[in-house]
């Protein structure tokens, strides 16, 4: 049974929910929605680190973060970064940011602040990353 994005199984012992999203190859987090309906960007950015390079990405992340939460940074409400864990709680390579700023210009001033760039550029030079990062924009219903 599919209920909008949610998919969920079902067998004769258990059942499980699997999200799939939406792909849109017209939105991104460098041509991210003109507005939203409540005048905030939501987001859920998703980045993987290449093997045994994941402490150094979280640190590298932990930058973006302290500033990203400071007075610096008024068009950003919400900035955590986390990362996956196994069944055993053992952490994954997958770090998954959750966002929120003030429209447009939020997201605008905090991909453009020397926090940010300088870390996309150091993880590029030491190949810290397993793809690009992604994102996904949300709005409150």
């Amino acid at each position: 049974m599919r209920i909008g994005n949610i998919r969920f199984i079902s067998d004769d012992t258990k059942e499980s929910a699997h999200i799939t999203r939406p792909q849109s190859q017209e939105m991104s987090l460098a041509n991210p929605p003109q507005k939203t309906a409540s005048g905030r960007f939501l987001i859920i950015a998703t980045i993987r680190s290449k093997p045994g390079k994941e402490e150094t990405l979280a640190e590298l992340l932990k930058l973006i973060q302290k500033r990203a939460n400071s007075d610096e940074e008024p068009g950003t409400f919400t900035y955590r970064v986390t990362r996956r864990i196994d069944a055993e709680g053992k952490h994954l390579s997958d770090f998954v940011i959750i966002e929120e700023y003030d429209g447009a210009a939020g997201l605008k001033a905090h991909m453009a602040a020397a926090p940010f760039q300088d870390v996309i550029k150091i993880a590029k030079e030491q190949d810290l990353m397993d793809g690009e990062l992604s994102g996904d924009f949300l709005d409150e219903i």
